[in-house]
């Protein structure tokens, strides 16, 4: 006890004070806590700077937050494709946190399809065996915990139909022509 050294048990009198922060953040002296809600504006790192003072000592904290965005899948949720054709689908994803590396991840049923996990690019050839509805979930993460967004994809197989009898070349006179 510095302030009262003949009261060596009664505890000095600590002043709280933060001269750099956020917007928004609020230091409260009677509980010792520091609370804030980051908003978008403060993606990033956040500097702050705690001072405390006994009136005779002052020490400073200084410390930063990193606010981060999780990321969100914004591609369409529902595909198309013929037997044979190529899909070729490259899920949108906005970051505010540009500087970040994502990581996309897919739980599928189907066997013979490519996935990008960097690139968040699917490939698939479909087959005729494969006709029908297909869900695949994507998910897309920045790294960070509590960070990850999920989609649901439906791909719809589908197959032109064809002709399967072919139609009678020649008619008659005066004989009905039925195919």
């Amino acid at each position: 006890n510095k302030e009262k050294p003949h009261q060596a048990k009664q505890p000095n009198k600590v002043y709280y004070h933060m001269p750099i922060a956020p917007k928004g953040a609020i230091l409260n002296s009677t509980n010792k806590t520091l609370s804030w809600t980051p908003t978008k504006a403060q993606i990033g790192k956040n500097l702050f700077i705690i001072e405390v003072t006994d009136s005779i000592d002052v020490v400073l904290q200084e410390f930063s937050v990193f606010v981060n965005d999780t990321p969100n899948i914004v591609s369409e949720d529902s595909l198309s494709i013929q037997v044979g054709d190529t899909l070729l689908h490259l899920f949108g994803v906005q970051d505010l946190n540009n500087n970040t590396d994502l990581i996309y991840n897919i739980k599928t049923t189907i066997n013979e399809l490519l996935f990008s996990g960097k690139q968040g690019k699917l490939t698939w050839v479909p087959t005729v065996d494969e006709l029908g509805l297909h869900t695949l979930e994507i998910s897309v993460s920045d790294g960070f915990s509590l960070s990850e967004d999920t989609q649901k994809l439906k791909i719809f197989v589908y197959d032109l139909p064809k002709l399967i009898n072919a139609p009678p070349k020649e008619a008659f006179i005066n004989i009905p022509y039925t195919y």
